[in-house]
């Protein structure tokens, strides 16, 4: 199968050294995320891929096409690569019309192809009747389609997104995120995203290296980096709230139990393999149950291996869920639905019985 790969080293004066090693298909549709904080490095991967950055070390090839090379002394210039960079500030022309923004770079086709390309991308996009406009006429969301259509136009065999979203207000974002996968699958070429919006990333890829300081801290599916970060900065990272200090004190063929601080969890398939002693435990705020407690269970003194209890200390509301934070001896954090009914009958202060959904549980041993 031919591969595009970019593995190389680059390094700027006083800053860190930032490393690549992204393996992908070469051909069809497949949209991989650089996800990490600004200032980690990601748009300096895109860049030097794009051939705007000289990496130090390494090598860089599509299929057959070898873009650089360290040893060989390869350059090749960006204008020979084939390569769509969408800007993160879509970098329209101001003073051309949008039909004109996306005619750029299209001069050396006739002018009967030349429209007939302009026609289609017009459709596709759904710019039908901003032809004449300039980019200030149109909505941000509008702008961001035509930039996309002009990278596209050239027919790239690999488009680069620097935070495609960022300049969007909230809605409009999130109205984006649902048009922009099935827009662009439709183009069959491999993708690189950069963003450090965790939405951006569930939304729009299949696979995601997560950045931080110049370092690939993992690379793997999307579902298994946010189900099973490799370590408690990853997981930090993908937005985990509850990362516990635990020991596990129990291992029975697929049924681990584990104590965290006193509070005993069983849980079922998710570490087959684990060994007794000290891990941490990963647990995300959806996972966590709350129900109000009866006086007669408050004051019970028997510990249930499947319920923790704890006092409800703090509470923020966020759109459609509510964020709470659980004194259980430890702090923990649950996350639920704002018109739920344990979320309009618990006060600030009150005791809770907690439960942990055990499928959600991720353990670092």
């Amino acid at each position: 199968m031919s591969k595009f790969v970019a593995e190389f080293e680059l390094q700027y004066s006083n800053g860190p050294l930032i490393h690549a090693d992204l393996v992908r298909p070469a051909q069809g549709f497949s949209m991989t995320a650089l996800f990490g904080p600004s200032g980690c490095g990601k748009s300096s991967v895109l860049r030097a891929i794009a051939g705007l950055e000289r990496p130090q070390k390494g090598r860089i090839y599509f299929g057959e096409d070898l873009w650089f090379h360290h040893g060989h002394k390869i350059q090749c210039p960006p204008s020979q690569r084939n390569v769509g960079f969408l800007f993160q500030d879509y970098a329209l022309f101001p003073h051309l019309t949008i039909q004109a923004n996306i005619e750029y770079g299209l001069r050396r086709l006739s002018d009967e192809k030349r429209r007939q390309r302009v026609g289609e991308l017009i459709e596709r996009f759904a710019l039908g009747g901003l032809e004449q406009r300039y980019p200030r006429q149109v909505s941000g969301g509008q702008q961001q389609r035509a930039a996309l259509a002009r990278t596209i136009a050239r027919k790239p065999q690999l488009l680069l997104l620097d935070e495609p979203l960022s300049s969007l207000d909230n809605v409009t974002r999130e109205q984006m995120r649902l048009e922009l996968r099935q827009l662009l699958q439709e183009f069959e070429i491999p993708m690189i995203l950069v963003t450090h919006d965790q939405q951006d990333v569930l939304a729009l890829a299949e696979r995601m290296v997560v950045m931080d300081q110049g370092r690939i801290l993992q690379a793997d599916t999307v579902a298994d980096v946010f189900a099973r970060p490799k370590n408690e900065h990853v997981a930090r990272m993908v937005g985990i709230e509850n990362v516990l200090a635990g020991q596990i004190v129990r291992q029975e063929g697929t049924t681990c139990t584990i104590e965290v601080q006193g509070q005993p969890l069983v849980l079922e398939g998710t570490a087959p393999n684990a060994k007794l002693g000290a891990a941490l435990v990963c647990i995300p705020a959806d996972a966590v149950q709350v129900n109000g407690m009866s006086a007669s269970e408050d004051g019970s003194t028997g510990v249930r291996p499947d319920r923790w209890s704890g006092t409800l200390v703090g509470r923020v509301q966020d759109g459609r869920t509510t964020r709470w934070e659980l004194d259980c001896g430890f702090r923990l954090v649950a996350r639920v639905l704002s018109h739920s009914r344990e979320t309009k009958e618990l006060s600030i202060g009150d005791r809770v019985s907690v439960q942990i959904s055990s499928h959600a549980v991720h353990l670092m041993l």
